[in-house]
């Protein structure tokens, strides 16, 4: 047989064994299969056809030497462009950064030391990877000697010159509000959140405007309802004439900066307006299955995390958070959004439950379980022990904010900062026949924690059992600031609300839409795509396991017709802004990065 033939026959058997290895990885399920098909029938031909022709150069028709050329050929591109996009000053310095770093700058020397050695082509390609990284460093540094992460974009926003208190908003993505041992009965060891709670002012039948994170962040930072700013299922975008928060801040002299994770809060999405800095933490793709089976079951071992299809961890945005206020140019408004507690749940090693004899399938992680809202004939002990991983979750999430405020304080910065801290949605574990969020306006999604802290300014340890909503959350910041909002539909948090206030919420992550309406103790919650209604007592029924709108249709009549006028006005609001919803354009790139989170098949 000559080489050719050889180096071709070795390449498929090496492309054939990673693509299997990557499949089984990656998974094997509907919306994947075509994926699993095309890497089984092409990598191995690539392989071969590399292969084949390296093995035609007299010096690789050694088979030790045509595997060592073909292992760094495959492995030292992936690790590039993997880590390359992500590298920054904050992301190097924190643990797991250090680690891929390193990897590269490893393989890279032994790519080079190998390829000036012995084929002058490949060191000429070394040569040239050198200076487009050298030259990417000095371009997008612009002199400040960074990298700029994927996903920021700087705006032309005027020089802050204002004074007040600085504001840090917290968003934790999927926090239902019974999560957190401050609005818990049961033991929850949520310490630094509860903390927080006690420091100022805890509202515990705060309310998000949808069960899904765009639309229900939107109305955070416009003060909006979803019929108002546009936002209604996982087909728009925030509108770009619409006013938020972080532009308001901006024009009275603040700096904006943003640091957040989930697919949804992509900057093409609309939330970076007014924002200098938005810093969005793009998901990562995985590494092929060599690298995975490997170096990445290290991490693991070292650092407690195995990277996953998700968006950086609490402590990266926490780490970046430190580094900006460690020299903060004030006063500063400066929003994160931690996504840890988002499906999958798969906690580090330090906040995975306790060993109570499980020996089923999600003693780490709950796998594609509440990505696919699956699960409905799953044991009681396997659905309980996925509860005990999403508040795992929680967990990690209160001790990375538990380092976040000791950095606060530690800077001498607590004294003037408003923190508002609140969840963009809850999530459901089976109390209405399914496991997730985006699909109901049932308590377990809506509800969420939501608590102030200003010290000396707000009331401290004060607890407000008032109806409220996260369409609150800007005018209440702003009237902390001693600031208006002309165009917001909430009130500020800080007066005495009505008891009587109707909330409402509205709106879908996808298909068809549902609507709701809280108001004197009862919720309506009307589907129109199916045409059906549903009526709770929730002062008997807090859990909403019960319709009584057969014996209640007069209460339910008159809830309905409050909904639609609400509904009618808020549209006519919108019109007024000259807001029309947006249909959102989004990328290849931005379908690939909600694709990996579960959100598009």
């Amino acid at each position: 047989m000559n080489p050719r033939s050889q180096g071709v026959r070795l390449g498929w058997v090496i492309g054939l064994l990673l693509a299997i290895l990557e499949v089984a990885r990656a998974g094997f399920s509907r919306a994947t299969w075509g994926m699993a098909l095309l890497t089984l029938g092409l990598f191995p031909l690539l392989l071969a056809a590399l292969c084949g022709v390296l093995a035609s150069i007299p010096w690789f028709r050694d088979p030790a030497r045509l595997v060592r050329a073909t292992a760094l050929l495959v492995v030292f591109p992936w690790i590039l462009f993997q880590v390359f996009p992500h590298l920054s000053l904050a992301a190097a310095t924190t643990q797991a950064g250090l680690v891929r770093l390193l990897l590269l700058l490893l393989v890279a020397i032994m790519a080079g030391a190998e390829a000036s050695r012995r084929v002058r082509i490949l060191a000429r390609l070394f040569v040239g990877v050198r200076l487009a990284v050298a030259a990417a460093v000095l371009l997008s540094g612009a002199g400040g000697m960074l990298l700029v992460p994927r996903g920021s974009r700087p705006l032309a926003l005027p020089h802050a010159t204002g004074s007040g208190p600085n504001v840090l908003l917290i968003t934790l993505d999927t926090v239902r509000r019974d999560a957190l041992g401050a609005y818990s009965s049961r033991e929850r060891r949520t310490p630094t959140l509860d903390s927080l709670a006690a420091s100022g002012v805890c509202f515990t039948r705060a309310m998000s405007a949808s069960p899904w994170t765009l639309a229900s962040v939107s109305s955070i930072m416009t003060g909006q309802h979803p019929s108002t700013h546009g936002v209604f299922t996982g087909e728009h975008r925030l509108p770009e004439g619409c006013p938020t928060l972080a532009e308001a801040l901006a024009a009275h002299g603040y700096h904006t900066r943003a640091v957040v994770t989930n697919a949804w809060l992509e900057p093409e999405l609309g939330l970076a307006q007014g924002f200098a800095l938005y810093d969005h933490r793009a998901p990562r793709e995985p590494p092929p299955a060599l690298y995975a089976f490997t170096l990445y079951r290290v991490q693991r071992r070292l650092f407690g995390r195995l990277p996953r299809v998700m968006p950086e961890s609490a402590d990266d945005v926490v780490q970046e958070a430190l580094r900006f206020l460690a020299t903060p140019s004030e006063p500063f408004f400066l929003w994160l959004h931690l996504n840890d507690a988002h499906g999958p749940y798969a906690p580090p090693p330090a906040y995975l439950p306790p060993d109570d004899g499980y020996r089923g399938p999600f003693r780490t992680t709950s796998g594609r379980v509440v990505r696919f809202r699956q699960g409905n004939r799953l044991s009681r002990e396997s659905r309980e022990r996925i509860l005990r991983l999403y508040e795992g979750e929680v967990r990690y999430v209160d001790a990375s904010l538990g380092r976040l405020f000791a950095g606060l304080r530690a800077s001498g910065l607590h004294e003037r900062t408003l923190v508002a801290l609140m969840a963009d949605h809850g999530e459901e574990f089976w109390e209405h026949g399914s496991v997730g969020h985006g699909h109901s306006l049932h308590d377990e999604v809506l509800g969420v924690p939501l608590m102030f802290s200003l010290p000396g300014t707000l009331p401290s340890g004060e607890v407000r059992d008032l109806p409220c909503s996260l369409v609150d959350v800007a005018p209440t910041i702003a009237s902390v600031l001693g600031l208006t909002l002309p165009h917001a539909q909430g009130i500020s948090l800080l007066d005495e609300p009505d008891r009587t206030r109707p909330l409402f919420a509205e709106g879908l992550e996808f298909f068809w839409e549902k609507k709701a309406v809280v108001k004197g103790g009862w919720k309506l919650i009307l589907d129109p795509s199916f045409g059906t209604r549903q009526l709770f007592d929730m002062g008997a029924d807090h859990t909403e396991r019960y319709d009584v709108i057969r014996s209640h249709e007069e209460e339910a009549t008159e809830l309905e017709a409050l909904l639609e006028e609400s509904l009618r006005a808020f549209r006519h609001h919108a019109d007024a802004l000259r807001l029309d919803a947006q249909r959102a354009r989004l990328s290849p790139e931005v379908r690939e990065r909600l694709r990996a989170q579960g959100y598009l098949e």
